[in-house]
């Protein structure tokens, strides 16, 4: 398993895909957050930063595509794990909020 993961690593830069993912998510999140002065939802920071992660990532291999490369959708996920873990985690932390902020009587 480890061999497929290392292989998966080599032969592709996916670790400039995953490392360009985490750098745009940070980025866009800051961008949109700092003009705002922080007082935009934190949905919205997620959302926007998560869709420009995306859009970075496809851009990425469009790019790859035009100069003789092929598309590949390994790259696409490598970039995109960093912004999936946080939406993961925003969703799980937004479920605790709600579960603590309006519990269930009986």
């Amino acid at each position: 398993m480890l061999r497929l993961i290392k292989e998966l690593f080599i032969s592709s830069n996916r670790w400039i895909h995953i490392m360009a993912g985490w750098v745009v998510f940070i980025v866009m999140a800051f961008a949109i957050g700092i003009p705002m002065d922080m007082n935009l939802n934190v949905a919205s920071l997620f959302i926007g930063s998560y869709v420009a992660s995306l859009i970075a990532m496809v851009m990425l291999e469009v790019k790859d595509k035009a100069w003789g490369g092929k598309f590949d959708w390994k790259d696409i996920n490598a970039g995109m794990l960093f912004p999936n873990c946080m939406m993961i985690y925003f969703i799980i932390m937004s479920i605790i909020g709600l579960a603590v902020s309006n519990p269930i009587e009986i």
